[in-house]
């Protein structure tokens, strides 16, 4: 916890799909309540980092500083993008672009994967010609696997198959080396960093709560998950210490129902709850509140125990 009070501290920020508008957004199934950015809520998010004197920087500039200890521009901030959608392109890029901030995209290889036919219709996954393009435009590529697995329920040599496929097909589309790879799901563990740096990968990007700084393991580099229910000021407020101690705790207790029940059944029981009336209870605020809601409850009871 001590870590996000350090003087060398900075953000990750981490994005996943756009839309235009609330009016698109209510197409989207479950989960976007979470995953899925509007463009207005996006320009005010990056409007806002600019403002602040915020400087975006490379997974290079990252990667240097966690092993070379080479210094970054003040204010520092990456923004990363996990999947690779074409709304990347037309909604994102042009807005960054405005601010003359960088971006990273971490790319889904395989166009067949389960999140892309998941919102077929609606979004899709980037094409070759695209992410080559991309590169050319000066972001930063990675890779996020090829089908987008559950890869603590893989096999060994499974999950060396989809860092290899991957890694190989991203260095072919750009031309240049694909050193950084961005765990899928968040489902990670150290054997899978482990297999991650044998494939020839240089740092791991995870959904892991935190900040980064010279204490980061460059094989677990956290990032803060932004979610589309954020206002702006709820944005600009899990930039700071307490509101990230608070989601790490809260990030802990979301990591216990996978563990216990595996993967597969946890997005199943998960989808259902986010297709369901309680969708809105999932999102970061509604779980603050709940938690401390608990707290309270507990501390009351103590407290009468205790009389």
């Amino acid at each position: 916890m001590l870590k996000e009070f350090r003087r060398d501290r900075f953000p990750i920020l981490l994005y996943h799909r756009f839309v235009q508008d609330q009016a698109a957004l209510a197409r989207y199934p479950g989960t976007e309540i979470i995953f899925t950015v509007t463009a207005q809520q996006f320009e005010a998010h990056i409007a806002s980092l600019a403002q602040q004197g915020y400087c975006s920087v490379t997974p290079d500039q990252v990667f240097t500083f966690l092993t070379q200890g080479k210094s970054l521009p003040e204010r520092p901030v990456m923004i990363t993008v996990d999947g690779g959608w074409r709304s990347n392109i037309d909604i994102m890029l042009p807005i960054l672009e405005k601010y003359h901030f960088c971006c990273t995209i971490f790319v889904t290889t395989g166009p067949e994967a389960w999140i892309f036919r998941k919102f077929e219709g609606l979004d899709r996954g980037l094409t070759a010609n695209e992410v080559c393009d991309l590169h050319r435009r000066g972001v930063s590529i990675g890779s996020h696997t090829v089908t987008h697995p559950y890869l603590i329920e893989m096999h060994d040599e499974e999950i060396r198959q989809e860092f290899l496929d991957s890694k190989r097909t991203l260095e072919a589309w750009t031309g240049a080396p694909c050193r950084f790879l961005s765990i899928p799901g968040n489902f990670y563990n150290r054997h899978i960093a482990q297999i991650a740096y044998e494939c020839g990968y240089e740092a791991v990007f995870t959904a892991n709560v935190g900040t980064v700084s010279t204490a980061t393991d460059a094989f677990d580099i956290k990032r803060l998950i932004i979610e589309g229910a954020f206002t702006l000021s709820e944005f600009q407020a899990n930039l700071r210490p307490p509101a990230i101690i608070t989601r790490k705790a809260v990030a802990w207790v979301k990591k216990q129902p996978p563990r216990l029940l595996g993967a597969p059944r946890y997005m199943a029981i998960r989808e259902v709850l986010f297709n369901s009336p309680l969708r809105h209870l999932f999102t970061m605020r509604r779980l603050k509140a709940i938690g401390a809601g608990m707290l309270l409850a507990l501390g009351g009871l103590i407290a009468l125990w205790l009389w």
